[in-house]
């Protein structure tokens, strides 16, 4: 887990650094690794600079909206989501994740 978390730190330091504005989207798999990666993220001075934000289907819908609107209004941003955010289209985004990355087999 460890490994993983530094290469998404590293994808986000990056993509920082290579896009200004720069937004990003990553998409897990479960509302807790949302809320989990959420502040966790927002407590390393890698990620300053990057306003870190959670979308999930177990938040209140003005919670979500307030999410949406913070992503949209925001010149540097990360929003962790689950599929639930995938309706949702801005034009805006430069780099878009799923973390972890999927397992891939090579034959």
């Amino acid at each position: 887990m460890k490994e993983k978390l530094n290469q998404l730190v590293h994808l986000l330091i990056e993509a920082r650094r290579l896009h200004e504005p720069c937004k990003v989207m990553v998409f897990v798999a479960t509302c807790w690794t949302v809320d989990y990666l959420g502040r966790l993220l927002n407590k390393l001075p890698e990620c300053g600079g990057l306003r870190v934000l959670a979308l999930h289907g177990k938040l209140e819908q003005k919670k979500r909206d307030k999410a949406l609107d913070e992503f949209s209004g925001a010149d540097n941003a990360v929003l962790l989501c689950t599929d639930v955010a995938g309706v949702c289209v801005c034009t805006a985004i430069r780099v878009a994740c799923m973390y972890p990355p999927p397992h891939m087999t090579l034959l």
